[in-house]
């Protein structure tokens, strides 16, 4: 049986990539992407967005590490620190280092679809009665099924209870693979 030659050439170099790619050995595994935000740069900090009452603690001594640390205050209303951020994976785990004042309500940690808004993962935390204004705390969350590049949202907020309380984030970080 005789191929004609387009397609002859085109299965032998198919077959020759086979060989090639079965010699080279399964390819690396696929790296894990860190992106870690620590509030210290100036460049970093312009990526960050604030609903309700928020900003920025620079060299006040409150911080987990480096200089600054972000901060959230209020007793009412939705109120929450938050970036735009690409996916460089299809699993994300985001986490954050949190510190409350003792009535502080219940703090939400979320990644979300910038395109739709739907929130992919998120972890609550009721924390009235039980914040510590001494001792930094972790949040963590997870979104699986995402494509990479995907636009997204990390967001740790909370909403107001009736009563004046805080929230300081520090060293938040977003691995995903």
């Amino acid at each position: 049986m005789s191929l004609s030659p387009p397609f002859g050439r085109t299965l032998r170099s198919l077959l020759g990539a086979l060989v090639l790619a079965s010699a080279l050995g399964p390819p690396p595994a696929r790296a894990e992407s860190l992106q870690a935000f620590h509030f210290d740069d100036e460049h970093e900090l312009r990526g960050w967005r604030f609903d309700g009452v928020g900003g920025i603690d620079r060299g006040l001594g409150f911080a987990r590490s480096g200089p600054n640390n972000a901060w959230l205050r209020a007793s009412h209303g939705w109120n929450a620190v938050w970036r735009e951020v690409p996916a460089h994976g299809t699993v994300c785990r985001l986490w954050a280092n949190r510190r409350t004042s003792a009535n502080a309500p219940t703090i939400s940690l979320s990644i979300i679809d910038r395109d739709s808004g739907i929130i992919l993962g998120e972890s609550r935390t009721a924390l009235i009665g039980i914040g510590d204004e001494s001792d930094w705390q972790l949040s963590l969350t997870d979104a699986q099924g995402l494509y990479p590049g995907q636009p997204l949202i990390i967001r740790f907020g909370f909403e107001g209870n009736q009563q004046d309380a805080w929230v300081q984030v520090d060293d938040v970080t977003l691995q995903c693979g």
